[in-house]
């Protein structure tokens, strides 16, 4: 395919290969982006690559919703005891929140979609949700989450027990997901 303005594909190989070879389907393309360091505790992020046909505006639009919510999607996948934590363009950011490692011990195989949150003295810190963004190292995720803990909001249930429940209705997974009682210190 024609990709003019760049992007990064992020469906599955195996999505790919289905539409090559039978000569049907889309793709999902998100932007290509990356965050520079500006000193001083302040990062900005560059948008390097667009999809085609995405307007600007409306990826200024939907960028200044998340800063505004100062909330940051997370899928939760929970598979044999172990928790992985992925964002939306797909990076495991699991190390970066290590007071989330209690949903490992919830249930034996859940994904869930959510959102995790910073509050600093009781509302949410789009700041405190940064600097925990841009950690790479055990040491400093467990210093950040020990000084300032999120809390991961799950609002969805996509698989349960290794069954897909996504062709089920919006509803009926919610319900589902409000009996599981996935309530815990750091995650609702």
């Amino acid at each position: 395919p024609d990709f003019p303005t760049g992007g990064v594909i992020v469906d599955s190989g195996e999505a790919i290969a289905s539409a090559y070879a039978s000569g049907r389907g889309a793709f999902r393309v998100r932007a290509r982006w990356s965050v520079e360091d500006q000193g001083r505790g302040t990062w900005q992020a560059v948008v390097s690559e667009i999809p085609y046909q995405v307007p600007k505006s409306k990826l200024i639009e939907q960028i200044a919703a998340l800063i505004s919510d100062k909330r940051l999607p997370i899928l939760a996948d929970v598979r044999d005891s172990a928790l992985r934590l992925y964002s939306r363009n797909g990076n495991d950011v699991t190390a970066r929140f290590p007071e989330l490692a209690g949903l490992a011990e919830t249930y034996d195989d859940l994904l869930l979609d959510g959102e995790v949150v910073a509050l600093d003295g009781g509302r949410p810190s789009f700041h405190a949700l940064t600097d925990r963004m841009q950690v790479r190292g055990r040491r400093r995720a467990q210093h950040l989450a020990a000084a300032r803990p999120v809390t991961y909001m799950a609002f969805d249930l996509l698989r349960l027990f290794g069954s897909d429940v996504t062709a089920r209705p919006w509803r009926d997974r919610r319900a589902l997901l409000e009996r599981l009682d996935l309530a815990g210190r750091h995650w609702q």
